[in-house]
């Protein structure tokens, strides 16, 4: 009524409407094809043969931009060969509908891996995994033999062990120390890889003489395993004496064969040394007697020569003659 004007100002918000697409989309089991964006809608995967679903988990690795939305995954479970459509269809609180889709292919299986490995009656070391190369397994020295087996992750790979095809198992037979077999599979691509199992077999720490003798001689006890020291009497005309034996087995032996014998006593050993380097000693005594020769070989005098006459030696030396020297040269020259 006075005249006088007022304005007012009304300012308004368009709310955004409520949104259906994803923040982000990401993948544990490899890489999208293109990267992501909300704006991008299929996508591609390829997969190894082991994969048969991925990993999504809404609001982990699924999270869409409205908190709100309703987020539905399908197709993501036992993928055959080949292609594969997972779709997520992200629904907002006003009901507008994206559809994301992932393409995935899961490979062929084309294995290179066994799917076991072991050795029948033991355990390898580690325990067995497909994607270990490397095992170990001790053994006692007392066993000579084990049973390697091995089993194929793909039945259309091939395999050998130690160079011979189309086996998955082997006997072998084992020396002291390492022993290693090596287990080859082949992919029907061609890719190739090896397993190697070391079979480790104590040394063996037996160190003795099993059984002795010699070609001559007469001991003073039969021989025994466990005793250590012998007299050996052997004649004179045995200059040299052989020893002939066996002995634990891996075990070396030194002293062994043939050996000279002097006149008089003689010392000689055996030792016999196992693999893990343990040593055992015999010792042996070995008279041997000087001839029982008496014979001379000549006989001299400086005062005249010596005639036999009847097994009797002669000579004849004048009147001035007070001593006579003998010169004698016995047969055996150890006589005295």
């Amino acid at each position: 009524q006075s005249g006088d004007d007022r304005k007012y100002t009304v300012n308004f918000v368009k709310k955004e409407a409520p949104s259906s697409k994803l923040k982000v989309l990401n993948v544990h089991e490899g890489e999208l094809e293109p990267d992501f964006t909300k704006d991008g809608y299929s996508y591609y995967l390829t997969v190894p043969n082991e994969v048969t679903s991925l990993s999504l988990t809404v609001g982990d690795n699924v999270i869409p931009e409205d908190e709100e939305a309703n987020v539905e995954i399908t197709g993501n479970s036992n993928f055959q060969v080949g292609m594969n459509p997972v779709s997520i269809k992200v629904t907002s609180t006003k009901g507008q509908v994206t559809t994301y889709n992932i393409y995935v292919t899961r490979s062929i299986l084309a294995s290179n891996y066994l799917k076991e490995l072991y050795v029948e009656g033991y355990e390898i070391n580690p325990e067995f995994n497909k994607s270990t190369l490397y095992y170990e397994l001790d053994v006692a020295s007392g066993t000579d033999k084990v049973n390697l087996y091995a089993v194929l992750e793909d039945s259309e790979a091939t395999i050998e062990i130690d160079g011979v095809q189309d086996i998955t198992n082997k006997e072998m037979t084992l020396e002291y120390g390492e022993n290693k077999a090596y287990v080859s599979v082949t992919s029907k691509t061609g890719s190739k890889r090896v397993y190697t199992v070391n079979v480790i077999r104590a040394q063996n720490s037996e160190y003795y003489l099993l059984t002795l003798s010699t070609n001559t001689g007469t001991w003073n006890t039969p021989f025994e395993t466990e005793i250590k020291e012998y007299t050996i009497d052997v004649p004179n005309e045995a200059s040299t004496l052989i020893f002939t034996g066996t002995y634990s087995k891996g075990a070396y032996a030194s002293g062994l064969g043939t050996i000279d014998v002097k006149v008089g006593a003689n010392t000689h050993t055996i030792v016999i040394t196992s693999e893990s380097g343990l040593t055992n000693t015999y010792t042996f005594t070995i008279n041997r007697p000087g001839k029982n020769d008496t014979s001379l070989d000549s006989i001299t005098s400086n005062r005249g020569d010596l005639t036999l006459e009847d097994n009797i030696y002669k000579i004849s030396v004048p009147d001035s003659a007070a001593s006579i020297k003998f010169t004698v040269t016995p047969h055996d020259p150890n006589a005295k």
